[in-house]
């Protein structure tokens, strides 16, 4: 295996970010604040010069919409397509994984939730009206760096090297999130005894995960120096999509099984739209089979590989749980 400069790039961002957030969360909080806030004004900047001053037409809107009998062909292809938009997005959930460390959870959870995918939201719409703005559809297909050509579009080489260092910017801002956050997860599977349990200490000195995020930078390099990237993030957001589904699809169960269960956060619009989730996330994850077959096997073995695991910590737990009752007496 070639170790490009990309590579190179992808390591030194991994483990910069790795040892920010090991030295303290109020460091990672401060780094990743300051990269969201330097995307945000780049994206910003980008989408009010373009529609003031940029070069472009608003014909470019002007869509001819295929005729019915590709229709079922254009719906595959949108789930398609919606893998990188939900890779995009999935950023939204990042906040549950860190509520243990969330003042008032249960006021600023949601309102985390709501807010973060009301902003995203926005400005993905803007960003991508600018786009259709300076490039009319049939060069936006063609092209693999749409933002790049739109800013060449609209103003002129030098511009675009300016978006490519905001699209820097926007993915180490996103990293950061990813570090800080997805380190917990281990760290919490280590303390409920599914997961190796060194993960489940913090660091006496810097009171953060540190074992958790040395074990994440390995894994994370180890998957940036395997070239993959597309397959990589088709992996991914089929198995969180899947995920997803069924977290909704225990929702239906435990309110069944534990109907009694204490509820702090409400379900707005149960059952109809736990339900109506369900049929969007299961006709989207049949099509990705269907149309990313490979991928989505192979998003299924990576998962699969830690069932064995997940069952031997689970008997070690019942095993544990004796023992500890007998010393106990």
């Amino acid at each position: 295996m070639t170790v490009t400069r990309e590579h190179l790039v992808s390591l030194t961002a991994i483990l910069l970010l790795t040892l920010v957030n090991i030295f303290g969360l109020r460091r990672g909080a401060v780094l990743q604040n300051i990269a969201t806030w330097a995307k945000f004004a780049a994206i910003g900047t980008l989408v009010i010069l373009g529609i003031a001053v940029g070069k472009g037409s608003w014909g470019h809107y002007s869509i001819a919409l295929p005729s019915s009998p590709t229709a079922p062909f254009i719906l595959s292809g949108i789930g398609v397509a919606l893998i990188a938009v939900f890779w995009a997005y999935d950023g939204w959930v990042y906040i549950t994984w860190v509520a243990g460390e969330v003042k008032d959870p249960q006021r600023n959870l949601p309102r985390s939730l709501m807010l973060g995918l009301l902003i995203v939201g926005t400005l993905y719409l803007a960003i991508n009206a600018v786009y259709l703005y300076a490039l009319p559809m049939t060069e936006i297909a063609a092209n693999t760096a749409v933002a790049q050509a739109a800013a060449v579009s609209m103003f002129s080489a030098g511009a675009a090297r300016w978006l490519a260092l905001m699209i820097a910017v926007s993915c180490f801002g996103a990293m950061a999130t990813a570090i800080m956050c997805g380190a917990r997860v281990y760290y919490a599977m280590a303390e409920d005894g599914v997961f190796f349990r060194g993960l489940a200490k913090v660091s006496p000195r810097w009171h953060t995960p540190a074992r958790s995020l040395v074990l994440q930078g390995v894994w994370s390099a180890a998957l940036a120096l395997s070239g993959g990237y597309n397959a990589l993030f088709t992996y991914v957001m089929f198995m969180m999509v899947l995920s997803y589904a069924l977290t909704v699809g225990a929702l239906f169960v435990l309110r069944r099984k534990m109907p009694d269960a204490p509820r702090p956060y409400r379900c707005a619009g149960y059952p109809w739209l736990p339900a109506l989730y369900l049929l969007i996330g299961g006709i989207w994850t049949v099509n990705a089979v269907v149309q990313k077959t490979q991928e989505a096997l192979w998003g299924v073995v990576i998962v699969a590989i830690g069932i064995p695991f997940y069952i031997y910590w689970k008997r070690t737990q019942r095993t544990d749980k004796p023992a500890e009752a007998a010393t106990a007496k």
